[in-house]
C-alpha cells in the first residue's frame, strides 16, 4: 500500500461513514443523517446503547467502544426539546492502556463530541441503507489525526481488527478492520507518515475444507484508479489474520505486499 495508492476520497468506508465534512471524502457512499432514533427508532426507552469499532491513523490504531445515553436521546427526538445528551466511551490503543472518554451528542445534529487522555473525537450517526447504523468521524490526539468508525452492537455482533501492512517496495503502515454480522467486513489502511488513507469493504466467508478458518476478501480503489485487492485467513482460534494484497493499474501490478491483523484488545 504505497504512496501512490493514497486516497483523499473515502470511497469504501462509507458504510462506516465519516463526517459530513468529508462527504466528499467519503463518496465512498453518502450516508445521510436519519431523523429517527439510532439507539431506538422504535421509540420506547433504553439505559443505554453501545458502538463499537475502531480509531485509527498510519501510526496507530486501536478500538473505541462508545455509548450514549438512549433514554435522554428518544425524549429529545421524540417531542421534547432536543439537545445534548452525555456520552462516554473507551478507546484502548494498540500497547496501550484503556482511556476513559467523555462528552455529549447532539441529538437535534446527530452528531458526537467526546475527548480524554489527550485525543478529542468528533462524529456524526448515520443509517446507511445495506449496513448497520454507524457513528464515524475524525479525531485528533497525541501522535495527530485520523479517522474513526464504530457500528451498532458490541461483544460478537461487532469484532474489531487492528494490523500492520508491509509494502514489498519499501515502509508499510497501519490496517484496521470492523467485521460485523460474522460476514462483512469495512476497512481503512493507511501508510506511515502519510495523512490520507486507503478505505475497504470486503467479506468475511467460511472455509469448507478448513472449519478453523474463515477466509477475507478486501477491496479499495485509488485517486490513480489503481484497484487493490487483499485476501487472508483468518484462524478462529487465535483471532489472528495473514494475508497478502497487490494493487493493479490498467490490468497492471504496480505495487504489493502483505498484512496482518489481531482482534484489538
Amino acid at each position: 500500500m504505497s504512496h501512490s495508492i493514497r486516497t483523499t476520497h473515502a470511497s469504501l468506508w462509507t458504510y462506516l461513514a465519516l463526517l459530513a465534512t468529508t462527504a466528499v471524502l467519503l463518496a465512498f457512499l453518502g450516508c445521510g443523517s436519519d431523523d429517527k432514533n439510532p439507539v431506538n427508532p422504535g421509540g420506547g426507552t433504553t439505559p443505554s446503547t453501545t458502538f463499537t469499532g475502531v480509531l485509527a491513523n498510519g501510526t496507530e490504531s486501536g478500538k473505541l467502544s462508545i455509548t450514549v445515553n438512549s433514554t435522554s436521546l428518544a425524549r429529545g427526538l421524540h417531542g421534547a426539546p432536543a439537545g445534548a445528551v452525555t456520552a462516554t466511551g473507551t478507546l484502548t490503543i494498540v500497547g496501550g492502556s484503556a482511556i476513559p472518554l467523555a462528552g455529549s451528542y447532539d441529538s437535534e445534529l446527530d452528531t458526537l463530541y467526546l475527548a480524554g487522555g489527550g485525543y478529542l473525537i468528533r462524529g456524526a450517526y448515520y443509517t446507511p441503507t445495506d449496513q448497520p447504523p454507524s457513528m464515524n468521524g475524525e479525531w485528533v490526539g497525541p501522535s495527530g489525526a485520523g479517522f474513526w468508525g464504530c457500528f451498532l452492537g458490541s461483544g460478537n455482533a461487532v469484532k474489531v481488527y487492528c494490523g500492520t501492512f508491509t509494502i514489498n517496495l519499501d515502509g508499510g503502515g497501519v490496517i484496521s478492520l470492523v467485521a460485523y454480522a460474522d460476514t462483512a467486513v469495512v476497512g481503512l489502511a493507511q501508510v506511515s507518515g502519510d495523512d490520507v488513507a486507503v478505505f475497504l469493504d470486503g467479506t468475511l466467508s467460511r472455509n469448507e475444507t478448513s472449519p478453523g478458518i474463515k477466509t477475507v476478501t478486501l477491496s479499495g480503489t485509488d485517486t490513480q484508479g489503481g484497484v487493490l485487492a487483499a485476501t487472508g485467513e483468518l484462524t478462529v482460534a487465535t483471532n489472528s489474520i495473514s494475508g497478502t494484497w497487490v494493487i493493479t493499474t490498467n490490468s497492471t501490478p504496480t505495487s504489493d505486499g502483505t498484512w496482518q491483523a489481531e482482534l484489538c484488545p
